[in-house]
């Protein structure tokens, strides 16, 4: 496992020599591995390295275990750490949103808090193959396209610090086979086998029947489909931006000329048109296919005067 996350880390550039990172540890199987990974290598990266663990205020005595756990592993890995309380459900309901979106989003805001806090410039979280695997899966039911099917990228920018996910090539079953090497414990969350949440039954049922049924390395065909997609994502996105560029009305971030649209390939002008849209305010869960379409269409029509309705005014 530390060869894949050192080939991953050279590969991707996730980290510079001499940063300090913030690790999101939870006390589960892949951030407890990812932590003491982390730990071994951090001579040879000369790492500076911060434990950070959110009690999410929803498996009461559990919750208050796993925070115990995390400040021990803290300490037998000789870092710092960080502790944060969230009141997810209250989250949930206030914002009309799933337990398992609060979460996340309490989750990344409280990083964000303690990675500035602590004055680290790297988030590290510790989503693995099988989490990637996954997600693509749960975004290709969805119809997404190349943007959405490259899941989970190694290394993102968010408010101007950077997230990395060295365990993105490593599986999970190579995660808990360090970690007994190691003589390392982990935390078990029983809500991860919960059916009530999809991710969970795409794990335990969907994906066990496709590798029993159509392919048995299922997982890795999606991490390499991820892979694929992302490098065609960024590609047409460099292209998409220069057809942007070249449309751009002038005086005005609000007008696009419709000439140049008009003689561009389909897929690039949907692209761009996403990006101007966002650009210009029209929130992103309303930027569905069909909104660009409309407006797509809007722009291909030889009358004026037309207008579509799109969320956010």
């Amino acid at each position: 496992m530390l060869q894949t996350l050192q080939r991953t880390m050279r590969r991707h550039d996730l980290v510079a020599p001499g940063a300090h990172l913030l690790l999101a540890v939870s006390g589960g199987a892949d951030s407890t591995a990812m932590a003491v990974a982390l730990a071994a290598l951090q001579k040879r990266y000369r790492l500076k390295l911060t434990l950070a663990h959110l009690h999410h205020g929803l498996r009461g005595a559990d919750a208050d275990g796993d925070a115990r756990f995390v400040r021990r592993l803290a300490r037998n890995v000789k870092a710092d750490v960080v502790m944060g309380k969230a009141d997810v459900r209250r989250r949930a309901r206030r914002g009309g949103v799933s337990l398992e979106m609060a979460a996340r989003e309490a989750r990344y805001d409280f990083l964000d808090r303690a990675a500035r806090r602590v004055g680290a410039g790297y988030i590290a979280t510790a989503h693995t193959a099988d989490d990637q695997a996954e997600t693509v899966l749960l975004r290709l039911t969805r119809g997404a396209g190349p943007q959405g099917l490259a899941g989970i990228p190694y290394r993102a920018e968010r408010r101007g610090l950077v997230i990395i996910r060295p365990l993105l090539d490593v599986t999970r079953r190579q995660v808990e086979a360090f970690l007994r090497r190691q003589g390392v414990a982990w935390r078990e969350d029983a809500t991860n086998r919960d059916p009530a949440f999809l991710r969970n039954r795409v794990r335990h049922e969907v994906l066990p029947v496709l590798a029993r049924q159509l392919n048995p390395r299922v997982r890795e065909a999606l991490c390499r489909l991820a892979v694929i997609a992302g490098e065609e994502n960024r590609w047409m996105e460099q292209e998409a931006g220069r057809l942007l560029d070249g449309c751009r009305g002038e005086g005005s971030r609000l007008m696009l000329k419709e000439s140049e649209l008009g003689s561009s390939p389909v897929p690039l002008v949907r692209r761009a048109l996403r990006r101007w849209l966002a650009e210009i305010g029209v929130p992103s869960e309303a930027l569905d296919f069909e909104a660009v379409e409309r407006v797509r269409a809007l722009a291909a029509g030889s009358r004026g005067g037309r207008s579509v309705p799109l969320a956010g005014g």
